[in-house]
Order: structure tokens, then sequence, then C-alpha cells
């Protein structure tokens, strides 16, 4: 979207989600529509980060609904990122009454989605990649499934091709951008994965601190910390220290 289509899109999806909401259009609807609309405007020009993201239909959508139902957009990033793939992997199923990923004897919920795309973005971040070609990427699923199908490596395949088919076609987080190359619909989101499983680690502080001086962890770093404050303070205090 440029700028003018941003705008008309968040004044339309205000008014036609109030309109629904009212089961009826009155001038009064319509006035509170222009409110919501203005204020989340505003919230994205007031964000470098969220500009960024808010380009993309889907991404704007997933930031109007936070706003909507919030009332206001975080001000911290991480919060932010957390709710959008909270949206992403699971609210969209939600509301079409899908539970879970159903893949050949098991079921994810939005946890599981979540345990199998952090280290994918940190394997990803490691490597300085934005895309990943599915050879690999079913690689890595693979190895990740294994421990959840028994050691069995056939089993453990079908499952991750099955995980990537249907969360490319239903999350939009990780999208097949080309014949059989993938990646996050924003390198945000691959960087705030990534962040996650960074403070996973058992060595997060003495690993954030080998990448300190490289730009391309530098936001990594920086969600990290944002994501650790959520947590509690002492982990995040060692680590900003």
């Amino acid at each position: 979207f440029d700028r003018a289509a941003l705008e008309r899109f968040v004044r339309n999806w205000g008014t036609a989600v109030e309109v629904a909401l009212a089961g009826r259009r009155s001038p009064t609807i319509e006035r509170r529509a222009a409110g919501q609309a203005e204020g989340l405007l505003a919230a994205i020009q007031d964000n470098e980060r969220v500009r960024e993201l808010a380009v993309n239909p889907l991404l704007l959508t997933v930031i109007a609904l936070v706003h909507r139902y919030r009332a206001k957009l975080p001000e911290r990033r991480a919060e932010l990122y957390e709710e959008c793939i909270e949206v992403l992997l699971g609210y969209w199923d939600e509301a079409r009454g899908v539970r879970g990923y159903a893949l050949p004897g098991l079921v994810l919920d939005a946890g599981d989605k979540r345990s199998l795309l952090e280290p994918i973005a940190f394997w990803m971040q490691e490597r300085a990649l934005r895309e990943i070609d599915k050879e690999m990427l079913l690689r890595q699923l693979c190895d990740l499934f294994l421990p959840l199908s028994g050691d069995d490596r056939r089993l453990a395949g079908k499952r991750g091709e099955a995980f990537v088919a249907i969360i490319n076609a239903r999350s939009g987080l990780l999208q097949e951008r080309g014949l059989g190359v993938y990646s996050f619909s924003h390198l945000t989101f691959q960087e705030y994965l990534a962040a996650q499983a960074l403070a996973g680690r058992e060595d997060f502080i003495a690993y954030a601190l080998d990448k300190a001086g490289d730009p391309w962890w530098r936001e990594v770093l920086l969600l990290a910390a944002g994501y650790l404050s959520t947590q509690g303070k002492a982990r995040v205090t060692a680590y900003v220290r």
C-alpha cells in the first residue's frame, strides 16, 4: 500500500467493523468509525517500525485488529509483535472455528506452532538469511518433529511437509515467496521469533554479548530485552547489565 491506499483501507475497514457490530449504518456509527480510524492512523504514523509493517495489507489488517480490541497499539514493539503473531497463529483460525493444525496423527495449538517457528527464525538469523529454500526448511522441521514422532524420520518428514503447507495457506506468517523459497512475511517477525529463541537459551547473555557489535543482530537483541522484561525482572536485569 502507498499512503493513500493505507488511509483508505483503515477508514473503510473501521466503518465495516462498526456497521457489522451494530447491525446498521447511522451517522453516529460512522463518526465512531472515523474516530477509530484516526486513532489508528496516528498510531501508525508515530511509529516507524509500525509504518514499515503497515504497507503490507495482511499485516495492516492484523495491526487494525490489535488496535481495535485493545483500544490502542502497545507502545513497546515486543508487545505489539507478540500480539500480531498471536493473531496470525491463533485468532485467524479461531474466528473460523478451527482450534488447531491437524497433521498426520498430531494436532498443534498456537504454542506448538510458535515452538516450531522460533528455531527456524533463529537458524535463519544465525546465517543472515531472509529466505530459506523448501528442502532446507523441511530438513529443519523434520528434526524438530522427530521427538514428536517416536524418532520415526519418515513420519516426522510428512508432518513437516503438512505443517509448511498449512502455515503458508492459513497464517500468513511464513510464506512461499517463489517456487520452493520461503520467508517470514516481514523481517520483523523473523527477528522477534529469533529474539524469543535467544531468550530461551541458557547462554543467552554470552550469546548476546558475542553478537552485540553486529548490525544484523541489533533489533533481535533489543527485542530480546523487551521480551525478557515481560517474564520478570531478574533475567532482563542481568541481560541489560
